[in-house]
């Protein structure tokens, strides 16, 4: 049986039992965002201080950020705040105040 790509990430989820994860709609939409600023993973993970490895889990909704890891996405991928707070709020870490630029 083979598995659609949405469908290997779930899977993969259950790996990674002892990390919290990003909800998948979330974990799409940073991906979306990094790519419509054309950056490449590794491109996006640079600027962000982060290993490329780890957005990849990110965008495959497979870890949380901790919540300056999701400032700085924020940030390098200049989300709007709506996606930002989500991001903020879906973090390892405690949050709970705006975004602040």
């Amino acid at each position: 049986m083979t598995l659609t790509y949405r469908h290997q990430a779930q899977h993969q989820a259950t790996w990674y039992t002892d990390y919290e994860v990003l909800p998948l709609d979330l974990a799409d939409a940073l991906r979306y965002a990094r790519l419509e600023r054309r950056l490449t993973l590794r491109q996006a993970a640079r600027l962000a201080h982060i290993d490329h490895s780890y957005l990849s889990r990110l965008e495959r909704g497979l870890r949380a950020p901790r919540i300056g890891t999701a400032v700085r996405l924020a940030q390098v991928l200049d989300l709007d705040d709506d996606l930002a707070e989500e991001l903020l709020a879906a973090s390892v870490d405690e949050y709970d105040g705006p975004l602040r630029r």
